[in-house]
């Protein structure tokens, strides 16, 4: 989750925000959105949780909270309705996706920090073309940007990708999918512990339960990963 967030104010003036406020007679819709735009991710993702949503993102007033489940359950299916927000599901877990949150975002490039949730391969691709097309935008708004292409993968991790594809889709029936956040930090793990190495890790991480198959996992708790590789020899 981001420590610090940088957008441009045109985040909080939405006329479908508004609309949702005229239908409902009420500012509430609009308050709520803006309380979770701190806690997004890099991506524009939050848990669909509403017991997380009230313990993270809400206060209390006089010991109870602002919002009921009931009014942000409301309010998010409003976001949905009017695309403010993308529903999608991961494993056992809901995720919503703030569709404008990208276009809004005060930097012109990708900032070097790992989604905090995983998302669907359908929208990774949405959420790719939204950051593309920002940075298209923002070249164009501006003569002294400095873009940038993403640089090639390593041969190494093209050979990393194509085993991690094969047996995931074994196990799964659907390809692993790895975000352009988690492609660097697996370059640099490869670079520490060499190729070998981590494609035993990847053996290893599924002699665990399925929701632990992820890059995210294996980059997190690679070294735990790595100590596991190294006792199945």
């Amino acid at each position: 989750m981001a420590e610090w967030r940088a957008l441009r104010k045109g985040i909080v003036k939405s006329k479908k925000i508004s609309g949702i406020c005229k239908k409902l007679h009420c500012l509430e819709p609009a308050l709520l959105y803006v309380f979770f735009i701190p806690h997004l991710d890099i991506n524009g993702v939050y848990e669909r949780d509403i017991d997380l949503i009230r313990s993270t993102l809400l206060f209390r007033y006089n010991g109870e909270f602002k919002f009921t489940e009931q009014e942000i359950e409301t309010y998010l299916n409003e976001y949905a309705a009017e695309g403010l927000i993308i529903n999608y599901e991961v494993g056992t877990k809901k995720y919503m996706w703030f569709t404008d949150f990208i276009e809004k975002q005060a930097f012109s490039q990708r900032i070097n920090v790992p989604p905090d949730y995983p998302v669907i391969e359908s929208l990774q691709k949405q959420i790719d073309e939204e950051w593309e097309k920002k940075m298209r935008g923002d070249k164009t708004r501006t003569k002294h940007h400095d873009f940038q292409k993403e640089p090639e993968i390593s041969p190494e991790l093209k050979r990393l990708k194509a085993v991690w594809t094969e047996k995931h889709t074994r196990e799964t029936k659907s390809p692993i999918v790895l975000s352009h956040f988690e492609e660097m930090d697996l370059e640099k793990l490869l670079k520490t512990a060499g190729y070998d190495r981590v494609k035993n890790m990847i053996k290893h991480l599924y002699t665990l339960d399925q929701e632990f198959w992820s890059a995210k996992y294996l980059i997190k708790h690679q070294q735990d990963i790595l100590d596991g590789s190294r006792e199945e020899k």
